[in-house]
């Protein structure tokens, strides 16, 4: 048993001195947020530098946008330009051609001869 509390002893001995002590602790966790603050300060600039790159990127989309939005309105503009253009066109054409059609497809037939009234001639007095 004292083999045995002799062999513990020692290990303990060796040990303590290797274990940190609340300054070594306290040492490092103010490392440590020193550390973490130069980060978190990192990461700010880096976020607004972020922002500031998508507020650009959005007026840069809206412009854009505007642009394909007239662009738009005016290809809507000509294709109904275009369109009543062309029903009027259609229109004029079929016009012409029914009336062609009503007016030579008909064969002739026998002309009727017009028939005047025979009413005796004036009776004129020469006597006179």
């Amino acid at each position: 048993m004292e083999t045995r509390l002799g062999r513990m002893e020692t290990q303990l001995e060796t040990i303590v001195p290797t274990l940190a002590t609340k300054t070594d602790l306290h040492q490092g966790l103010s490392g440590f947020r020193s550390e973490m603050l130069a980060i978190q300060a990192d990461m700010r600039l880096e976020l607004s530098g972020l922002r500031t790159d998508m507020l650009t990127t959005r007026a840069d989309m809206r412009q854009e946008l505007s642009g394909l939005r007239s662009e738009m309105h005016s290809g809507f503009a000509d294709m109904v330009k275009w369109i009543v253009g062309l029903a009027f066109a259609m229109s004029a054409a079929g016009i012409t051609v029914m009336t062609f059609v009503l007016n030579h497809a008909a064969a002739p037939g026998p002309s009727q001869a017009v028939v005047l009234p025979q009413t005796p001639p004036p009776s004129v007095d020469r006597s006179g």
